[in-house]
């Protein structure tokens, strides 16, 4: 193994704007981009998109590689995509 993949869906409420939508899906994924602690898109695939739309919410995949493959090391970087995303999220309104 040389990566170690994150592989979540965010889900948001039918309230969101489409406007946020895209704030919160570029946000993410110029977060991801932009750390060190991601495989680069040239070398592994990275998508945040619209993925569904559920019963309750419209559901965002986040798809991302982390270059470490130590699994303490891997939940520390997953624990602060976590903050991201609820920081990205409140961020939008």
């Amino acid at each position: 193994m040389t990566h170690r993949r994150i592989y979540w869906n965010i889900r948001i409420e039918y309230g969101a704007s489409v406007g946020q939508l895209k704030f919160i899906c570029d946000s993410i994924e110029e977060y991801i981009i932009n750390s060190i602690h991601y495989v680069p898109k040239n070398e592994a695939e990275c998508f945040v998109n619209i993925d569904n739309f559920s019963d309750s919410s419209i559901d965002i995949m986040v798809y991302c590689f982390t270059k470490t493959t130590e699994w303490g090391e891997w939940l520390k970087i997953k624990e602060n995509l976590a903050y991201q995303i609820k920081d990205i999220v409140q961020l939008s309104g």
